[in-house]
């Protein structure tokens, strides 16, 4: 197949950002990569403004179709929805607030094209902005040249590794479905996304491009701490009552994502002792890091 011929569908959920969405789209209309379907769902936002972006940009471009939630079911729901829309063989969300490289989809569709069904997603490095561009830092150098035939060591690879943009990646679109549905757990208690990234790692290899092409929007704080979660050191923020007070609440999240890291691991056929055991270390590992607010700097961690 002419690899132009290639569906690429784009994912975008939105809710009451309207100037964000429409630089959104603005970037996915301006991809080098034209032969694209862009989903667009509103889940019944307030602001008046988006319904306005959606009669505009349905007149300039005739790949996006867009959808009006009646009632908000929350972010898993619309996020699950524009895929369920979906028909490329491959698909991507995009948030309504992120912005991306005119190559982005053309360069990780290229790689996914070159490995052939070696690899089933791949994504650009991020660099995070807010009113301008923060110091970049590398999240997915350890999936620059990682490659496991073996499925228990791409799944204990996700676990040491895995950050939150991999969710952003361009996908095989067959990989997000499991026995014909959806691998999003809308009911997901934490909504935490690494047992997606688990069911995903299952069927194949991930590739992180090391050439920055997709810019997260966030805030100060946020960045700080993704960039402390790779960096290590000591974690951003101020030892105060909220601290103290927060400690039970973020016990209860290490304790749920745990649990449905382990449902997920048990559905996948693999060696799920070993597994689940490398899964209960890491995320109290984890959480023993934030009580005592200090990580190992990244290199003396790494593949540990």
């Amino acid at each position: 197949m002419n690899k132009y011929l290639q569906l690429v569908s784009v994912g975008m959920p939105t809710y009451n950002r309207p100037e964000g969405l429409r630089k959104a789209l603005e970037c996915i209309m301006k991809q080098t990569y034209k032969n694209l379907e862009i989903i667009v769902s509103d889940n019944c936002s307030l602001n008046v403004e988006v319904a306005n972006i959606f009669l505009e940009f349905a007149e300039k471009d005739k790949r996006i179709k867009f959808f009006h939630q009646k009632r908000n079911e929350g972010s898993l729901f619309n996020f699950d929805f524009v895929l369920s829309k979906a028909t490329g063989e491959y698909f991507m969300w995009a948030a309504d607030d992120d912005e991306w490289e005119p190559l982005f989809i053309e360069m990780c569709l290229s790689e996914l094209n070159k490995a052939g069904k070696k690899y089933v997603a791949s994504i650009m490095e991020a660099q995070y902005f807010g009113t301008s561009k923060f110091d970049f830092f590398p999240e997915g150098e350890p999936f620059y040249n990682f490659y496991s035939e073996n499925t228990e060591e791409r799944l204990a690879h996700i676990l040491k590794y895995n950050y939150g943009n991999l969710y952003y990646s361009l996908f095989r679109r067959s990989v997000l479905f499991k026995n014909g549905k959806s691998i999003i757990n809308i009911n997901s208690k934490s909504m935490n996304e690494i047992a997606l990234f688990l069911s995903v790692a299952s069927c194949g290899n991930w590739k992180v491009i090391s050439k920055v092409g997709f810019y997260k929007h966030t805030n100060i704080v946020t960045y700080k701490q993704a960039k402390w979660e790779k960096v290590g050191g000591w974690r951003p923020g101020s030892l105060n009552l909220f601290y103290f007070l927060s400690l039970p609440s973020l016990w209860k999240y290490h304790k749920v994502t745990l649990k449905e890291i382990k449902i997920e691991i048990s559905s996948l056929g693999v060696d799920v002792t070993h597994l689940k055991k490398m899964a209960k270390k890491i995320i109290w590992r984890h959480f023993y890091y934030f009580i005592v607010r200090h990580k190992p700097p990244y290199y003396k961690n790494k593949m540990k």
